[in-house]
């Protein structure tokens, strides 16, 4: 099968394919290929199957058939149909724009599309974060990197996560900066539930912005975070000890040495010790911690004051 990235490349870089098949659950990134192609051939026409349009591509025109996209929804007759001779019979034919095909993850049939049109079929379903922030980029030049960044952490999804931003457009910039990220997320009615293992994450990958922007969507009790954090440099200490250690996060350990796997370990302990002794803020000792991971070096205790 196709990946979203061949797929992505493709149509963004305007050389599509002659047929597709676009299954899974993001409807938002689908609508945005479609959206993509129709401008592309500056035409688009709906089907009600695909046979349809490649027995008309396959009949002799006296008026040349002009690039269009032929958009074709759910046409479960076409999977059930899928067999040896179907690729054949599609390279075969002229095909004069592109053809899509849509079908959500729960459509029969998608096995056989990816036996016989795996070349042409492409799964689109959740993706990461990045990729939507890199979407909601090229779709809205004009918010700042904060929001882009917060409607992709707040959205369910592409689609969720554009129609924040498209409401976002319509305020004038300096009332939105006038709220914190906590507000915002209020304002558009999510409610965020950050886990243990995106802050593990966060810590495990020394982002500080990130770590920030989950500590203000976050509802839990702030103490526990620290057990986080304790918890993440016990698990990064048997990553360095044995490369063979199964984690999630072990893709960032060769951010670590051993020294600062400890440093943290006891800067953090330090914190718990003096919140225990008397009244502290813990959201700003959060702060003051992850500030630490920053450094190229982490600090002894103590170093920093």
């Amino acid at each position: 099968m196709l990946t979203i990235q061949e797929v992505g490349t493709d149509i963004l870089g305007n050389k599509p394919k002659k047929f597709y098949i676009f299954a899974g659950s993001e409807q938002g990134i689908k609508e945005k290929y479609i959206s993509i192609l129709e401008e592309h051939y500056g035409a688009k026409k709906e089907s009600p199957s695909v046979s349809q349009i490649l027995d008309m591509m396959s009949m002799k025109h006296f008026v040349p058939l002009k690039p269009t996209l032929y958009v074709i929804r759910y046409d479960e007759e076409f999977l059930a149909s899928l067999s040896d001779g179907t690729k054949r019979k599609i390279e075969s034919t002229d095909i004069v724009g592109t053809i899509v095909c849509l079908y959500d993850s729960t459509s029969k049939g998608l096995n056989k599309a990816s036996k016989y049109l795996g070349d042409y079929t492409v799964s689109i379903d959740a993706v990461s974060e990045s990729f939507v922030i890199k979407y909601l980029h090229s779709d809205f030049s004009n918010l700042p990197d904060r929001l882009i960044s917060l409607a992709a952490r707040i959205g369910a999804n592409y689609g969720d996560s554009r129609n924040i931003c498209k409401s976002m457009s319509t305020v004038r910039p300096e009332e939105l900066f006038a709220l914190t990220d906590a507000q915002l997320t209020a304002l558009f009615g999510k409610i965020t539930s950050v886990s243990d293992a995106e802050f593990k994450k966060g810590i495990a990958s020394r982002n500080f912005s990130y770590l920030n922007n989950l500590l203000e969507t976050y509802t839990g009790e702030l103490d526990s975070i620290l057990y986080t954090i304790l918890s993440t440099m016990i698990e990064l200490e048997r990553l360095l000890s044995n490369s063979y250690t199964q984690s999630d996060i072990r893709e960032y350990v060769k951010r670590w040495t051993k020294k600062d796997v400890y440093n943290m370990f006891m800067n953090t302990y330090d914190v718990i010790r003096k919140l225990r002794s008397y009244a502290t803020d813990v959201k700003s000792s959060l702060i003051y911690l992850f500030g630490l991971l920053q450094f190229s070096e982490i600090p002894d205790i103590g170093e920093m004051i």
